[in-house]
């Protein structure tokens, strides 16, 4: 039987319900919903931790994070540890080519010769490392465009339109390394397993034409959040009354707060489970 070729798309901080084929009623995203169409959707998979490296690194390992030890993003898979791009590699000899960031294995990088590293090719190597920063031009708004919103980027990390020259390892340069790959580099007699890591949707949101103005802001549905949640901040405060936070030598559960100012405890919790 034949092995399969394998594709991972991560976009960065995209939730399941942000997608077409997952029913987003307002996203349009009809090459998702095709590729869905043509694989296996998994709806109940879910991220095991909070930051995206040790998310990611359980994806490639299968286990938890905190049951290795991964809880920040500066920590990255060690050579040696068992991995999924490991065992396709050296124990089915797929090809593997990863472009795009890194985030999950700390040898991806040590050389940018095709062939001699944990990943035969990645967004570096040979002609990659010049595809990796062209420039791509943002197209001009034209009639009909809309007005970015009059805030800066501590409004909810809004960033508005691209406009000009775009070439600081883009998105757009990461897939074109994936499709050069797919139609011109690749060898054709070995099963192959291609990963792109992207950046967008990570903050700052923003976007060039015609996705900018695609969508007519007014006319966006309101989310749902399963649960009864309505805010997050009621979320976060559930979890601070949920689970006990340690002050000193004090374990305690401290009461409800309505407001959004975050006690001294609270933040020692969150640097010492997530510095």
């Amino acid at each position: 039987m034949p092995r399969k070729n394998s594709v991972i798309l991560m976009a960065d901080e995209m939730r399941a319900d942000a997608v077409g084929f997952m029913g987003n009623p307002d996203c349009r995203t009809p090459h998702l919903d095709r590729f869905a169409a043509q694989g296996i959707v998994f709806e109940q998979h879910f991220a095991v931790h909070g930051k995206c490296v040790p998310s990611l690194i359980s994806m490639q390992t299968g286990r938890y994070a905190h049951t290795d030890g991964f809880r920040t993003i500066h920590q990255h898979l060690p050579p040696g540890q068992s991995n999924l791009l490991q065992l396709l590699h050296e124990n089915y000899r797929y090809e593997t080519a990863v472009f795009g960031i890194n985030h999950t294995w700390e040898a991806l990088f040590e050389t940018n010769e095709g062939g001699r590293g944990i990943s035969d090719y990645h967004s570096l190597t040979g002609h990659y490392h010049e595809m990796a920063f062209a420039a791509y031009d943002s197209p001009a708004p034209g009639t009909g465009a809309r007005t970015p919103l009059d805030l800066d980027d501590h409004h909810f990390h809004y960033g508005g339109r691209i406009e000009g020259k775009r070439n600081q390892f883009t998105d757009d340069a990461r897939t074109a390394q994936a499709i050069d790959y797919l139609t011109k580099t690749r060898d054709r007699q070995r099963p192959f397993y291609l990963h792109l890591n992207l950046t967008l949707p990570h903050p700052p949101y923003a976007v060039e034409e015609p996705y900018f103005s695609m969508y007519d802001r007014q006319a966006i549905q309101p989310i749902h959040i399963p649960g009864g949640a309505v805010a997050a901040h009621h979320v976060n405060e559930a979890l601070y009354v949920t689970f006990p936070l340690r002050a000193g030598s004090d374990v305690r559960r401290p009461p409800l707060r309505h407001d959004l100012d975050r006690p001294p405890e609270y933040t020692g919790f969150m640097n010492l489970h997530y510095r």
